[in-house]
């Protein structure tokens, strides 16, 4: 049942997506935005074809295929979540400059489209649907170029014995640009909601804000998305119960001609309903994960290089599933290929790390329900030089020679000490302490550890005190031996 809404949702995406860019007036000029969807897509390995289009003065019918690029993935996707690629659905084109069908109106094109959800899946998934399902689209482009899309979902309900899906009819809104896909959108979700046995997950008012730039590269979009829910519930009989109000930012904006930041932050409040021992008494959590000064060039030529690692790794796990007998061949292979992503990586690192710009910061901040509140900010800096000419051995080799000149590290934590004692073997952790304490690496006051300073230009304080010359030689010889073995 989790697979049918992991699928569901899927569906929503590509629906959504399709919907933004079928809205040119002519067959020509269609197919120009679907080349540009296609170099977004094909990260995702999904491709979008006009498969027909039937032109007449008035109007138009452009029938459009969804399909994976990879067959092998294609049977995964039927077989775990009974999805059946390709996905076809057919657009009504309305063309302008004045509508008369379903109100008069102004615009270059209005598109109609409708689908129902059961088709998309295969007879076994179909069957558990409890009644017929449309999704249904109004989309108005301007003379501007301007596509300004609604989208509105009927209830689906599934069932399989004890296992009930709802999804309550939602709606999706958004305008784009047909020239470089920035826009915005917003997707409102009241409920859905997820049973089997004694386990049951609820989620409340979920909405989605999606706010887009301009691409800066055929693959790499900057702009922010806020998705907020009134209420997440997670509950069964083992555990105990997660209720919490959840909010996601994400945010992605150029910091430089060439370098972009990435920031994406979770923030939890806990309802007093949350009856899990190892959460009960957390009232908010805050976490975030921030990037600076990455190279826009670097990046992108990672990510097109990991899409190709990917499609060798699927094709691998579903060697695995069909010859199980061969596992240890091909564990040797995902191992072969994760060796691959890290070549990879150590070549793009020349336009992806920018000396004295290019960081990665790590933050949380947790309050319980006694107020108390513990806090880390740790940040990883680039601000060395690498010789990138040489090879990736090389380079990984030097990397890890030369960490403490090539790399600054800033950190402000602490903890309560009740925090660490409601942790799994919490006590034990706390005699742990005792040694770096003893270091002055970690400061303990009023009942809270802390750790504060830095570690750059092969300068180590902490806590005001200045370690340089005695705990710094400890840990470069802690690294050299963690090298070697």
């Amino acid at each position: 049942m989790k697979k049918i809404l992991s699928g569901i949702l899927l569906i929503i995406i590509l629906w959504a997506t399709t919907t933004a860019v079928i809205g040119k007036k002519t067959e020509q000029e269609i197919e120009k935005i679907v080349e540009k969807t296609n170099k977004i897509y094909a990260e995702q390995g999904i491709k979008i074809d006009i498969e027909e289009y039937q032109n007449s003065f008035f109007s138009a019918v452009a029938t459009v295929k969804i399909d994976m690029l990879d067959s092998e993935l294609k049977k995964i996707a039927s077989k775990e979540y009974g999805l059946l690629f390709p996905i076809k659905t057919e657009y009504q084109i309305e063309h302008g400059p004045l509508f008369f069908k379903n109100g008069v109106g102004l615009g270059l094109s209005r598109i109609y489209q409708e689908i129902e959800v059961s088709s998309l899946f295969n007879q076994e998934v179909k069957k558990r649907f409890s009644k017929k399902s449309v999704m249904r689209s109004k989309t108005l482009v301007s003379f501007f170029q301007i596509a300004s899309y609604h989208l509105l979902g009927e209830r689906i309900e599934t069932e399989e014995g004890s296992k009930k899906l709802d999804i309550a009819p939602f709606e999706i809104r958004g305008e784009s640009s047909l020239e470089d896909f920035s826009g915005e959108m917003q997707m409102v979700m009241p409920l859905i909601s997820f049973m089997e046995d004694d386990k049951k997950v609820k989620i409340e008012s979920m909405l989605l804000d999606v706010n887009m730039d301009k691409m800066v590269s055929d693959s790499l979009a900057m702009g922010k998305i806020d998705l907020s829910m009134k209420r997440f519930y997670l509950s069964d009989k083992e555990n105990g119960g997660i209720d919490i109000f959840p909010t996601v930012h994400i945010l992605s904006q150029k910091d430089g001609e060439k370098t972009f930041s990435s920031m994406m932050e979770l923030n939890m409040d806990f309802n007093n309903s949350t009856t899990q021992p190892s959460l009960s008494d957390i009232e908010k959590l805050n976490l975030m994960l921030k990037v600076d000064g990455i190279g826009i060039k670097g990046m992108q030529e990672y990510q097109e290089a990991m899409q190709k690692v990917q499609e060798k790794q699927a094709k691998v796990m579903v060697n695995l599933q069909k010859n199980p007998n061969n596992k240890e061949e091909n564990y040797q292979k995902l191992v072969e290929l994760q060796e691959e992503m890290g070549v990879h990586l150590l070549d793009s690192l020349k336009d992806i790390l920018f000396k004295d710009k290019t960081s990665i910061t790590y933050s949380f901040k947790a309050q319980t329900k006694d107020k108390k509140e513990s806090h880390g900010d740790i940040l990883l800096g680039y601000t060395g030089d690498i010789d990138f000419t040489k090879t990736a051995q090389e380079i990984g080799q030097s990397i890890n020679a030369n960490m403490f000149t090539l790399f600054k590290l800033e950190m402000d934590i602490a903890i309560a000490q009740s925090h660490i004692q409601t942790l799994p073997n919490g006590d034990e952790f706390l005699k742990q302490l005792q040694s770096p304490m003893s270091q002055s690496m970690v400061k303990h006051q009023n009942n809270y550890y802390s750790i504060k300073g830095y570690l750059k230009n092969q300068e180590l304080i902490l806590n005001d005190e200045n370690l340089t010359n005695t705990v710094l030689p400890l840990l470069k010889m802690l690294s050299q031996l963690g090298m070697a073995q």
